[in-house]
C-alpha cells in the first residue's frame, strides 16, 4: 500500500478503494498481486480502473458469491469458489472490438456462462446482444 502513496496517479480515495478491496479479499489467493498491479499503475485511467475493479469485486463477493482467487495480468480477474470467472469492468460502455470479441468467444467456447454486474451489485444474465450501455456481442 505504501507504494501507492508514491504513485502520482492515486488519490487518497483511490488508495482507500484498493485497501478496502484488499482487506475484503483476505484469504483470497492472488490478492497481493492485485495490490502490486495497482501500485504500479502507469496512468490515472489505469489507477481509476483498478481501484474501481477492486470495489466491484468486493461488492460481488459480499452480494453474490465468495471469491477463491484473483489474478492481475494487465487487468484484474477473479474466480469464485465454484469456478465461475469474474471480470470486473468498471466502464460506462464497451466498444465491441475484435479483441473484445475474441475474449468473449474464448470464454463461450469453453462453456462459461456470462453474467453482468449492474451498478456493481446485482448479478444478472448477460444478453447475447444488448444496447443502451450493456454488453453487445456476436
Amino acid at each position: 500500500m505504501r507504494a501507492m502513496t508514491r504513485n502520482p496517479w492515486y488519490s487518497l480515495r483511490r488508495i482507500d478503494h484498493v485497501r478496502d478491496g484488499a482487506r475484503a479479499a483476505a484469504g483470497v489467493t492472488g490478492r497481493d498481486a492485485v495490490v502490486a498491479l495497482a501500485a504500479n499503475a502507469a496512468s490515472e485511467d489505469q489507477a481509476h480502473f483498478i481501484a474501481e475493479a477492486m470495489q466491484m469485486l468486493v461488492r460481488f463477493q459480499t452480494t453474490a458469491e465468495p471469491l477463491d482467487t484473483v489474478t492481475a495480468r494487465g487487468t484484474v480477474t477473479a474466480r469464485t469458489r465454484r469456478g465461475a470467472v469474474v471480470v470486473p469492468a468498471p466502464v460506462d460502455y464497451v466498444a465491441w472490438t475484435q479483441r473484445v470479441a475474441e475474449f468473449a468467444r474464448r470464454f463461450r467456447s469453453q462453456g462459461f456462462r456470462a453474467e453482468c454486474v449492474a451498478d456493481g451489485a446485482d448479478v444478472l444474465p448477460c444478453p447475447a446482444r444488448a444496447h443502451g450501455g450493456r454488453l453487445e456481442g456476436p
